[in-house]
């Protein structure tokens, strides 16, 4: 799996997270 592919996946959870908020 690309690590970079998963990297931004999980920055994306992150950011949806954070405007839960």
């Amino acid at each position: 799996m690309n690590v970079i592919v998963f990297y931004s996946f999980i920055m994306m959870t992150v950011n949806m997270l954070r405007r839960w908020e």
